[in-house]
């Protein structure tokens, strides 16, 4: 029965404005604008770090809002292509240099595709769960594939 009654919203509620007068809005806000843009403008050369006595953790130092990170790699591209790239000696001593080992392990997943199969140079193929059982495994060549055979050491 109490379900069935609907109440009226009261007088005092009034819906939010459709509008936004931002001038309004900073003027209300005022003090709270004016510390934070003295917070911002004290801290100028991008030290955000938190004071050590409002830290949580005793090395929570690092912060990763002041870090470049891949965006200034992006960007970064984006002048050396805009500077019409390096020059060749510089391209040739980047193609020499041993790529990082985050870059190998994300090409890992594309090197394994989940549908078909790898083909070796003689045409043997692996199976996409090759890399889990070689390094369990004993792995031979069997009517075209890389098969698992026997535990390490058992044959």
């Amino acid at each position: 029965m109490a379900s069935s009654i609907k109440k009226a919203p009261p007088p005092s509620a009034v819906p939010p404005p459709r509008t936004l007068d931002v001038q309004r809005f900073a003027e209300s806000r005022g003090p709270e604008l004016e510390s934070i843009h003295s917070i911002v403008s004290t801290r100028s050369n991008g030290d955000y770090r938190v004071r050590r006595n409002k830290r949580r953790r005793t090395n929570s130092h690092e912060d990763r809002a002041s870090k470049g990170g891949r965006g200034s790699r992006r960007k970064m591209r984006r002048r050396s292509s805009a500077n019409g790239g390096a020059s060749p000696a510089r391209e040739k001593a980047a193609a020499k240099e041993k790529v990082s080992r985050i870059i190998r392990r994300r090409r890992e997943p594309r090197e394994n595709p989940e549908v078909g199969f790898c083909r070796s140079g003689d045409g043997t193929r692996r199976l996409r769960t090759h890399l889990w059982h070689a390094k369990r495994f004993e792995m031979a060549k069997l009517w075209g594939f890389y098969l698992p055979l026997s535990l390490h050491g058992s044959v």
